[in-house]
């Protein structure tokens, strides 16, 4: 069985695989690889670029995944990497792009002249390529173990850069969900099981807008679980959403290793590259990295920075909350729970550390000075984590932004705490908000900055805490606890 390490990693290198094994031949027909069949990596041919070489596909996706890493999830930084892409040769294998879809060249021009990130992309029924689909993985990826609303609003927003009708990014959300269930090792006919399922229910109903649910049937043949017994004849290879993600499941089904799903992918014709990736970001998922022939990895252009932006990303993903009572908001970039300083100095010393060890670099104490708790007071922290920091020649922030215990704080104090958060991530720092019991307050600044950074709304915030929390010593805890403090989260507006 892969480790969840093994999955993260096997589908980011199973999509640029599969995308660099389609794209020499795309657009070629059916008909033309049945007779001369893609068996190994190629090169040249129809884009006359050498083997190993990705397309867009894999450079949208490397763009979203360098973002995150750097940022934490922000669509203002993910659109400037785009269009660095685009318009300097960012992230692209000979430094040079080719074969830009319509509907994202679009999309980034609009955004270069200033549009806002989530109305750039196309709103018509023929915006629907697959140009959102083929880059979500690391959304799906960062997200799979996020609230659902959470889920669907990071996922949505992700779609709406460069393609927002309903129906690609509700194909963007199946996928995810997809995705989600395929890291916990379920097959693919399990896993779109699952979630029909999820989506069949009256609470999903509710979390997914009108407009994606009016889209539920147009994916009826994929939530039926019909696509899966399709003859190959039946299954569309072009470069419509819909018939690319019925495609890419229907490949991995249908096959018992990582080869021959992205092989018959590719092989499929018409948009090789990119129901090959879509297809190797699944089957990478399903079977793990070391499923995927060494020798497909080790022909990719610039193997070597490919290495370093996925291992890096794993390990964010992976990165386990450093104590009991922690959770990560965003994996790897904004964590939060209890006071970090015990009543034991060598404790103290192992928890502080730990918070070092797991990439902080700023920090948010919510405490007052000299704040009390059964009639001692907390003993300060500030200047041993920056000494330590110091030790391992790192440096951290820590900013005071007090708050009464059981309290709430003025709209404008909130707003510069939500500012120094976003001004941290930008600088690419993680990091830790918290209160003396990573409850209240705690809850109450983490809910009104989800609402705030777009991921969900006031009333779907609460329960997002909760599933956070899930896994904490004292999830049983309410956050945020109090009355108004809850009132503050629902009622949260920016303006």
């Amino acid at each position: 069985m892969p480790t969840l390490s093994s999955r993260i990693e096997g589908a980011l290198w199973g999509l640029i695989v599969g995308d660099a094994l389609g794209v020499p031949v795309e657009f070629r027909s059916r008909s033309e690889l049945e007779e001369d069949p893609v068996e190994d990596m190629r090169g040249w041919e129809v884009h006359d670029q050498p083997m190993g070489t990705w397309s867009d596909d894999s450079s949208l996706t490397l763009c979203t995944v360098d973002s995150i890493l750097r940022t934490g999830w922000n669509l203002g930084d993910m659109v400037k990497r785009f269009c660095q892409w685009l318009y300097e040769g960012y992230l692209t294998p000979q430094g040079k792009v080719f074969d830009v879809g319509g509907t994202t060249k679009l999309a980034l021009a609009r955004l270069r002249m200033g549009v806002p990130a989530v109305e750039a992309g196309g709103r018509a029924e023929t915006d629907n390529g697959n140009g959102s689909l083929m880059r979500i993985l690391p959304a799906a990826l960062y997200f799979a173990e996020a609230p659902l609303p959470l889920l669907v609003r990071a996922v949505s927003d992700a779609s709406s850069l460069t393609h927002a009708h309903p129906r690609s990014k509700l194909a963007c959300i199946l996928y995810s969900l997809c995705i989600g269930e395929v890291l916990k090792g379920r097959s693919i006919p399990q896993a779109v099981k699952t979630v029909a399922e999820t989506l069949s229910s009256p609470s999903t109903r509710r979390i997914l807008s009108p407009a994606l649910s009016g889209e539920l049937p147009t994916f009826s043949r994929l939530l039926t679980g019909a696509v899966l017994g399709c003859a190959r004849d039946d299954i569309s290879s072009g470069g419509y959403v819909v018939d690319t993600l019925e495609a890419s499941l229907w490949c991995v089904a249908t096959s018992d290793s990582f080869s021959e799903a992205v092989l018959k992918a590719v092989n499929l014709g018409k948009d090789t590259d990119t129901t090959g990736a879509v297809a190797g970001g699944l089957a990478g998922a399903y079977w793990g990295v070391e499923s995927i022939p060494s020798r497909w990895i080790e022909a990719l252009a610039r193997r070597e920075e490919l290495s370093c932006l996925i291992g890096s990303f794993s390990r964010l993903l992976t990165q386990p909350a450093p104590f009991p009572d922690s959770y990560w908001v965003l994996p790897g970039k904004v964590l939060a729970g209890e006071y970090p300083r015990t009543k034991e100095e060598d404790a103290s010393r192992a928890k502080l550390s730990s918070l070092l060890e797991c990439g902080i670099t700023a920090m948010v104490d919510l405490t007052e000075e000299n704040e009390r708790h059964g009639g001692i007071p907390l003993k300060p922290y500030h200047r041993w984590i920056e000494e330590l920091a110091a030790e391992r020649g790192k440096e951290v922030r820590v900013r005071r932004f007090p708050i009464p215990d059981g309290g709430t704080a003025e709209k404008s104090s909130m707003q510069e705490i939500h500012r120094f958060i976003d001004t941290s991530l930008q600088q690419g720092d993680s990091v830790y908000i918290h209160c003396w019991g990573g409850h209240g307050r705690t809850g109450l600044v983490v809910g009104t900055w989800l609402v705030h950074a777009g991921l969900v709304s006031g009333a779907e915030a609460i329960e997002a805490i909760r599933f956070l929390r899930r896994n904490m010593e004292d999830a049983y805890y309410p956050s945020p606890e109090t009355g108004e403090q809850i009132q503050m989260v629902t009622q949260w507006r920016d303006i």
